[in-house]
């Protein structure tokens, strides 16, 4: 009899265990079904591009104009503004760059701008952490440029991208309403890359090769790049891939024998190659048209 009590207080409480767990489940589940849904006046976005070896990331909340008047009324003009909502915009650069002839170091700011009606100041501050204009310090500055302020098709959000960018540069473009400022920027691809290449060498026939191609595409010193290819060759023979990126520093350097010679010779190894020979058309064409 009394062991049939102990079992039985065992089970008792093995059961409040068990009705104590489901109460937690369903008060959980309960509660994020519960949960909130509803858009953000201004919703959190963000643009990233990489420029050449540089990425270029920037994070901002996106006020709406909402039927209001923007710039000169609820964005006043010649007063410093936060540019965007709900706290600092963020912008940050993995690599070294030049905005209005001024260096700034890798690194993430916060952007300042100070709207006018055709001219703006635009403000890179160290200071990113800040939420606002409250704690603004002129001192902190990184940059501090006039750009002209421009017009573009009416953005009911406003809107950061970066445009016309190649290897060696682009513009930040702000949009809002019907105004739109483009702030330029220029980055030190080459002088990265090169570093890049000396740091990274490291007895791999391919880091040979691509640096090679690279110091080609970039117009760079073609003894250097021959040197390299050169390397390639000796560590990785027969390779058309190889022969290829030779003939074409050996053309632009002037010795247009060996050029053909070498390209000649990566067209009888791409032929061996099938599927894998994706310059071909290239290949032939230099074989053809190399004189």
């Amino acid at each position: 009899m009394k062991k049939f009590i102990n079992l039985a207080g065992l089970l008792s409480v093995a059961t409040m265990k068990k009705l104590i767990l489901s109460i937690i489940t369903l008060t959980a589940m309960a509660g994020a079904q519960a949960q909130l849904e509803l858009p953000a006046p201004s919703p959190a976005a963000s643009v990233t591009q990489t420029v050449g070896i540089t990425e270029v990331k920037i994070e901002y909340s996106a006020p709406g104009v909402k039927g209001r008047e923007i710039f000169g009324a609820l964005v006043p003009y010649n007063e410093l503004w936060r540019t965007g909502a709900n706290s600092s915009t963020k912008i940050s650069f993995s690599k070294d760059v030049t905005i209005g002839g001024t260096a700034v170091a890798a690194g993430t700011y916060a952007i300042f701008t100070i709207p006018g009606k055709s001219e703006w100041t635009f403000i890179l501050s160290k200071n990113y952490k800040q939420s606002g204009t409250s704690n603004y310090k002129k001192e902190e500055d990184a940059v501090r440029i006039q750009v002209k302020a421009g017009t573009c098709s009416p953005r009911e959000r406003m809107n950061f991208q970066i445009t016309d960018f190649d290897d060696n540069g682009g513009n930040i473009v702000l949009e809002w309403a019907s105004v739109q400022i483009s702030v330029p920027f220029k980055t030190a691809t080459k002088e990265q890359a090169m570093k890049s290449i000396d740091n990274t060498l490291n007895g791999l026939w391919r880091n040979y090769a691509r640096s090679a191609q690279y110091i080609l595409d970039s117009e760079g010193d073609l003894a250097l790049a021959l040197k390299y290819i050169n390397t390639a060759d000796e560590m990785n023979k027969d390779s058309w891939y190889v022969l290829w990126i030779k003939a074409q520093i050996q053309y632009k350097s002037g010795d247009k024998v060996n050029a053909l010679a070498t390209v000649k010779r990566a067209q009888e190894l791409g032929a061996k190659d099938g599927d894998g020979f994706f310059w071909k058309a290239q290949v032939d064409n230099a074989v053809n048209t190399w004189k």
